[in-house]
């Protein structure tokens, strides 16, 4: 009766071997399965209430973090980086001018 047996120490291998087998994803989830959580480390200058309008279905689970539907994933990054892209551009553009 292996249930009836005491649970094997944390660091051992039978204890990897019954977890790993118990918590094996048969199938991988689709992006309509998925909520990326999107966390802004600095959210100084990032328009919430913008990405929140513009993309389908988010909302806010702190200050600082967004989750959406997986589907709209690469919308919310294309939304994100884009203004920091042109941001950098930008940047890139007067340093070049001043030298």
């Amino acid at each position: 009766l292996p249930w009836a047996l005491p649970p094997p120490p944390l660091g051992s291998r039978l204890f990897y071997s019954l977890w790993t087998s118990t918590c094996i994803a048969r199938s991988t989830p689709t992006a309509d399965e998925s909520m990326p959580v999107i966390r802004f480390a600095k959210p100084r200058g990032i328009d919430f209430h913008y990405l929140l309008s513009m993309l389908e279905g988010p909302r806010m689970s702190r200050a600082n973090t967004i989750v959406c539907p997986g589907g709209k994933m690469a919308l919310a990054m294309q939304l994100i980086f884009t203004p920091m892209i042109w941001r950098i551009i930008e940047n890139a553009r007067n340093a070049r001018s001043h030298d």
